[in-house]
């Protein structure tokens, strides 16, 4: 029996089969291992699987979830990262009936493959209409070397529902029945719940969907009321998120956002964990493997090129050839100019010159563009919505989106202000760090028209063979020999008991491993932690981990001022035994018991004394500096986004003096860092400076724990609070920095002072 008349059900059961044999010989050193190890490293995966952990234990949207027990005691510390809540549905019934947080989270990164692989050959089967084009977009989109490079990310693996939708939203094309509307806006809501990129990125191709395959205003309306709905769901998700995170100032800037968008080149580069591709293909840089694999790159192009062809088309017109021919000469002159440079010659006493490719480029598209849309056959492609057309266009559109605001091949700019830079624009789009993810959007796309390319090029019949071989061929350049994996379970930090109300801190505090670690054991035990990894970094952790490296005593004064704490310092990183001994020299230690991670110290609560005045806050008449004379102003104009700063990073003397019209006895000095809370000085002294008269040193010391603090009680000003002695007055003051860091900068969003006038 051919495999057109097997019941459907049997056929996609089998295919179903299929993908997970695969997966189980390509991942099998996890297979083996799904509770004791993680795919990949002990990094975002450990960070992942504690994500899964804190879903299974909290209603999601309410204060309680948001408020995730790491960085303790920073509220809101889920709106960090991604949620994962699309695996949520798999991954909390598991652990509810016993699975481990870490079972349950390797089972939803094993089965993401046969999903993607599933999702992808019912989409390239409803456009092609043939299981063996649709297997191998199947396997192109699951098992691309791409996927290598992206293992420790199980949020971009999770990307079934993009085609899925698609297919749904093909499907209501062909029936309009309300049934595929439904499945569309369920779709949508998961992949949004997967990766906040992939709301937004697969919301760009939908656009593009929208303009090219609906034909009705009825259409329009009917997709464009179901995708608002669905929006609608899972909108106070990012609502959640946006309302932390600008209560923390978190952003991304450009420049972080160009490090993480993709070269031109990462589509002929792979990581080197594939045992075939990487051995022809360029190395990549950071999120910069999305090689899709020669077959499908050959099967796609090719394919189009036979479509093209056989194609009847009229008589050819001489505008069309001119556009064309003159399209090609800018384009070679384009890429002359790329690679060796521009050049410039006076024709008639006038300069002409040839010195910028991207603008070079973008006349030889413009070309090359005018000549194809003048072709008869690409008016009738456009008639008949050509979903190979669409596909292969999609491919090239999402790789434009991924290269970044800023366009560049092997380094060099060829497009300035790529599409993204529009997205930019958008309202809370600053968060999308990396471009280069619009990649899996590319892939997704070619597998679809490499699979229409296909059926161009090999006919039905024996076409089931040759798919194999290329299914074999697919599956070796994107396989992985030795599948990589990290052995756990971790040592016991912390006993898990009945009262968990107590936070646990773990030392040392300067690896992001140890805190990924001690997160993990957080889902033993169950205590909140003060350790934390995520994909933005709170405004005080900075500051903590720098006042703990110190041995600064304050910064523990600043954490037991919100309630008792427990200490555990790793053995294996003391060797000498100081951390030890330092915890054991703090006023009210209790060494509890010796655990296999190494010592746990109970720390009792210090409330910090209130000050004793509250004095009014006194008007600045003037202020000076040393250095950046410009910015003076910035630190009196009230203005919490503008910034003083060093010229260069701290040293020791930067110096800035704040001066009043009249004697003052000052009892406090705030520095407002703002969203700046890396850039606080470092060690800092406050000192009376009236003319002719003796200095008197009012404050000194360390401000790190001041830092965290102020980030930690006052998101919106982040103030560094100097609490001076009465019985100095003085016109007069300097705060002079008494250390060097090779790092920051001292920054200053604003100067306020607190006192009484005499």
């Amino acid at each position: 029996m051919s495999i057109s008349r097997r019941p459907p059900a049997l056929v996609w059961l089998g295919f179903a089969a299929l993908y997970c044999a695969v997966t189980i010989v390509y991942a099998w050193p996890l297979v083996r291992s799904l509770t004791t190890a993680l795919p990949h490293d002990v990094g975002d995966p450990a960070l992942t699987t504690w994500m899964v952990w804190w879903n299974s234990k909290a209603i999601p949207l309410t204060e309680h979830w948001w408020n995730a027990p790491v960085f303790y005691p920073l509220a809101g510390a889920f709106a960090l990262s991604e949620t994962l809540l699309a695996l949520a549905p798999l991954t909390s019934p598991l652990q509810w009936l016993g699975v481990s947080a870490l079972g349950a989270h390797n089972v939803a990164f094993l089965l993401s493959f046969p999903a993607c692989a599933l999702a992808a050959h019912a989409l390239a089967y409803r456009l092609t209409g043939r299981h063996d084009a649709a297997l191998l977009a199947g396997l192109v989109y699951a098992f691309n070397p791409n996927r290598a490079s992206q293992l420790p990310h199980i949020q971009v693996l999770w990307s079934m529902w993009m085609p899925l939708a698609l297919l749904a939203l093909h499907r209501y094309l062909d029936t309009r029945q309300r049934t595929y509307l439904v499945l569309a806006g369920l779709a949508w809501v998961l992949n949004a719940l997967s990766s906040g990129y992939y709301l937004v990125f697969f919301a760009v191709l939908l656009a593009f969907w929208m303009l090219w395959f609906p034909r009705t205003l009825r259409d329009w309306i009917a997709i464009g009321v179901t995708l608002a709905i669905a929006t609608l769901i899972v909108l106070p998700v990012f609502l959640g998120h946006h309302r932390y995170q600008a209560a923390l100032g978190l952003s991304r800037d450009a420049e972080e956002v160009e490090t993480f968008s993709a070269d031109l080149t990462a589509y002929w580069s792979t990581s080197t964990e594939p045992a075939l591709s990487h051995r022809w293909t360029l190395e990549p840089k950071s999120e910069g493997a999305f090689y899709p694999g020669a077959v499908i790159l050959v099967l796609a192009v090719l394919g189009a090129g036979a479509g093209w062809y056989r194609a009847k088309r009229a008589r050819v017109s001489r505008l069309e050839i001119v556009l064309a021919v003159l399209g090609v000469i800018v384009a070679i002159a384009a890429v002359t100019v790329f690679f060796a440079g521009g050049w410039r010659t006076f024709v008639l006493g006038l300069e002409v010159s040839l010195t910028k490719p991207r603008k070079t480029f973008l006349i030889a598209l413009l070309l090359l563009g005018a000549a194809a849309a003048l072709d008869e056959r690409a008016r009738r492609l456009w008639r008949n919505r050509s979903p190979q057309v669409f596909y292969l266009f999609g491919t090239l559109a999402m790789v434009l989106f991924s290269l970044g605001p800023i366009g560049r091949a092997a380094g060099v700019k060829f497009l300035e202000g790529a599409p993204y830079s529009w997205l930019m624009e958008l309202p809370g789009a600053s968060g999308m760090r990396v471009p280069a993810r619009f990649g899996v959007l590319a892939l997704m796309c070619l597998a679809q028209a490499g699979a229409m390319g296909y059926t161009r090029l090999i006919r039905r019949g024996r076409s089931f063979a040759m798919a194999g071989v290329l299914g074999a061929l697919v599956l070796a350049e994107g396989w992985i020999p030795n599948f990589p994996i990290e052995r756990l379970p971790l040592p016991e930090g912390v006993r898990a008991g009945g009262d968990t109300t107590t936070p646990v801190l773990e030392l040392p505090l300067t690896d992001p491993f140890n805190d990924l670690a001690a997160m993990l054991r957080g889902t033993v035990h169950g205590h909140s932690v003060v350790n934390g990894y995520s994909g933005y970094s709170p405004p005080h952790y900075l500051p903590l981990q720098e006042a703990l490296a110190n041995g600064d005593p304050a910064a523990f004064d600043s954490l037991t001022s919100f309630g008792p704490l427990l200490v555990v310092v790793d053995r294996s990183r003391d060797p000498g035994g100081e951390g030890a001994e330092y915890l054991r020299g703090i006023p009210g230690s209790q060494l509890l018991y010796q655990a296999p991670l190494g010592g746990v110290y109970r720390l009792p609560r210090t409330p910090v004394p209130a000050p004793a005045s509250n004095d009014p806050e006194l008007p600045i008449a003037y202020a000076d500096s040393n250095q950046n004379f410009d910015a003076i102003p910035f630190l009196l104009d009230h203005n919490l986004k503008t910034w003083w700063q060093t010229e260069e990073t701290q040293s020791g003397g930067d110096q800035i003096t704040i001066g009043f019209s009249s004697p003052v006895e000052l009892s406090r000095v705030d520095l407002d860092l703002s969203t700046s809370t890396y850039d606080y000085p470092r060690k800092l002294r406050v000192e009376t400076a009236d003319p002719g008269q003796p200095s008197v040193l009012l404050w000194e010391g360390r401000t790190a724990p001041l830092a965290m603090l102020g980030a930690l009680n006052d998101f919106r000003r982040a103030p560094v609070s100097l609490y001076l002695p009465p019985g100095h007055t003085a016109r007069r003051f300097n705060l002079l920095t008494m250390e060097r860091d090779r790092n920051r900068r001292w920054s200053i969003a604003e100067v306020r002072a607190f006192g009484k006038a005499r």
